[in-house]
């Protein structure tokens, strides 16, 4: 069966099987690096935001993101960590402005 593989493989298979909007929100989300709004997520990720409430419930019911009293957030600070290191340097350009 050979060894079992770590959490940050895992977390990186299921990022490559992930739909473009979806990735796209959750970068977003773990660029901005704080609870933020659906409006915030929607300008960084530079997607459709007519779809994006039902693409963040989505990502929640998946265990990718969670809800806070302030906004969105990656559901744990290593997957935030994780899907920001491998963010294209533009998304982090644009979430610093």
């Amino acid at each position: 069966l050979g060894p079992p593989t770590s959490l940050e493989s895992y977390w990186r298979q299921r990022l490559t099987s992930m739909e473009e909007e979806e990735l796209g929100l959750l970068r977003a989300a773990a660029v901005i690096g704080r609870p933020a709004v659906v409006d915030e997520i929607v300008q960084v990720a530079e997607v459709s935001s007519q779809d994006a409430e039902l693409l963040l419930k989505r990502l929640e019911n998946g265990g990718w993101l969670r809800r806070g009293a302030n906004g969105w957030l990656p559901s744990s600070a290593p997957l935030g960590v994780e899907v920001r290191d491998a963010a294209p340097a533009e998304l982090l350009r644009t979430a610093r402005l």
